[in-house]
Order: C-alpha cells, then sequence, then structure tokens
C-alpha cells in the first residue's frame, strides 16, 4: 500500500501542470546550491564521528569499545568540521572505515561512510575551511567531480540493497524481534514475518532507485521521509544516521549524475529537441525554373 500511495503522488505531480512548474522551479533553485556539496558531506562524516567517539564505538553503534580510536575519532570530525588538514582527516576516516569492517562485515551496511569521504577527495573546494583560509594545499581532483552522485549512489544504494537482504529477507529473527517488541503489528495488522518481509522490500526498491539513478531526487526525499521516521519512532542515536542524511541531501541537490537513467533520459530528451527545432526552421527549397536560352 504505501508502495501504491508514492506511486500515485508521483503520477499526479508529474501530470499536473502546476506541480510540473513547482518541480521545474525546484530544479533550477537546486543549481545553486551544488557549491555547498563539500559542506554538507564535511558535516556528516564530521558529526558522524564525533558522535561514535563521544559513544565509544568505532565508526558505527555496531562495533563497542573503541578504546583509544575514540579519541582519534574525536580529533577527525573536529577537523572535517573545521576543514582543517581535509586530506589526512578522509584518508583516517577511509582507514577507520576499513578496520571496522574488517572487524564485523554488518558494517556494509554503513558504506555511505566510505562514499563520503571518497566523494570529498574527488571534490575541487574545501570551503569553508581553514585549509582554504591558510591556503594548505589538498589532494582534491576537480576534473573527477563529476563522478560524485555515481559513487554517492552506488554506496548508499548498495548498503539499502546489503541491509534489505541480509538483515531482513535472508535473516529476519532479529527484525521480527524488533516488530515484537514495539508492537508494529497493531499498527499494521500483519505478522512479524509479514512486516519484515514488507520493510525489506520497500529497502530493496529504494536501494535499486537510488542505485541505478532513476528519479533519483524524488526518490531522495521519499528515502529520507523513510529514514527520518524510523529514527524517530525507534529512538536512534542521531550519529548513526547523519551520514545517510547528508548523502541523501547531496542527491537531493546533484540528483543522479553520471551514469544514472536520469541522465539517460535527459540527453535523449536534449538530443530530440534541438532536432525536431531545427527540422522546423528549415526552409523547403523549390526548384525555379529552367531560363529559356537566348535564341
Amino acid at each position: 500500500s504505501i508502495l501504491l500511495i508514492i506511486g500515485l503522488l508521483y503520477t499526479l505531480a508529474y501530470h499536473i501542470p502546476r506541480f510540473l512548474k513547482e518541480i521545474q522551479y525546484v530544479h533550477k533553485q537546486l543549481a545553486t546550491y551544488t557549491d555547498l556539496v563539500p559542506w554538507m558531506l564535511r558535516l556528516g562524516l564530521g558529526i558522524g564521528f564525533m558522535g561514535a567517539a563521544l559513544h565509544n564505538v568505532l565508526v558505527s553503534p555496531i562495533i563497542g569499545n573503541a578504546g583509544v580510536l575514540a579519541s582519534w575519532e574525536l580529533l577527525v570530525g573536529f577537523c572535517l568540521l573545521l576543514g582543517f588538514f581535509i586530506t589526512p582527516a578522509l584518508l583516517t576516516v577511509i582507514a577507520f572505515y576499513f578496520v571496522s569492517l574488517m572487524h564485523n562485515g554488518y558494517m556494509l551496511g554503513s558504506l555511505e561512510v566510505l562514499g563520503s569521504a571518497i566523494a570529498l577527495f574527488l571534490l575541487a573546494d574545501g570551503r569553508p575551511g581553514f585549509d582554504d583560509i591558510f591556503g594548505i594545499p589538498t589532494l582534491f581532483r576537480a576534473k573527477m567531480a563529476k563522478y560524485v552522485p555515481l559513487i554517492l549512489r552506488l554506496t548508499l544504494g548498495g548498503a539499502f540493497i546489503f541491509l534489505a537482504f541480509y538483515e531482513k529477507i535472508f535473516n529476519p529473527h532479529y527484525f521480527s524481534t524488533v516488530v515484537d517488541m514495539y508492537k508494529l503489528t497493531s499498527v499494521v495488522p500483519v505478522s512479524s514475518a509479514m512486516w519484515t518481509f514488507g520493510v525489506g522490500i520497500i529497502e530493496f526498491i529504494i536501494g535499486c532507485l537510488i542505485l541505478f539513478g532513476f528519479k533519483t531526487r524524488i526518490t531522495s526525499v521519499i528515502a529520507f521521509v523513510v529514514v527520518a521516521t524510523t529514527f524517530f519512532f525507534f529512538k536512534e542515536d542521531v550519529y548513526a544516521h547523519v551520514t545517510i542524511f547528508a548523502v541523501l541531501s547531496v542527491l537531493f541537490v546533484l540528483g543522479g549524475g553520471h551514469w544514472s537513467i536520469d541522465e539517460y533520459y535527459e540527453q535523449k530528451a536534449h538530443h530530440v529537441r534541438p532536432v525536431r527545432k531545427i527540422a522546423r526552421a528549415t526552409p523547403v527549397r523549390r526548384k525555379r525554373p529552367a531560363k529559356a536560352k537566348a535564341k
């Protein structure tokens, strides 16, 4: 039923002229927000690592007792927020993620952390921050910035798909316990198994839409609402989801980007329209009657 409601709203939004104008206006305004993308990602990573340090966990609540690494996490979080030595901070983030992944494969569900760090490497803008103010060199590669949406889609979409299969479809016992604990069957009167399977299917569909970049902006909004709803309902820690919120916000601003279904349809639309205009503008040449030869 949730998917039917989403599909109905999407159909109405893209077939009512008033909504179409609003959507076009939003797209135009979002183009002015692209310079804020690095700051969004830094906020997500910085707050996430500071929260992990204060809760003494390694990157995610999945791995507790970070020990001495918690102090480094706090330092990395401050560096990212202040824009100070961003490159070493990002290298530390990547190293911490792989350490946590080797410790527990379940960290694939937090793959967007790695994607955010890699995306920041590919962006050429370190503003606002001390690195930009004092001219501290970075390892950013501006020519690779076009691949940022692709990397974010692959990592966040992959994380959603992994959680859908690993946590809800192949190992439904844990989430079924959560369903029974919060009495979710009273909200939607189905069995715990059906609840778990339904949530897994929704998570899988959202993950695929993000991964392949189909209607990325509206999908990001839907995913944002779903994650925020579960966050408030289950009263989970903010730092455990802040990187997801940051990546979804960036995808809402940038769209599907390179190698996405959205890009394919946009290029197809731009390719068709000029051809029609040229065809209409080109006058039809008529053959002139041959002049009579002088005698």
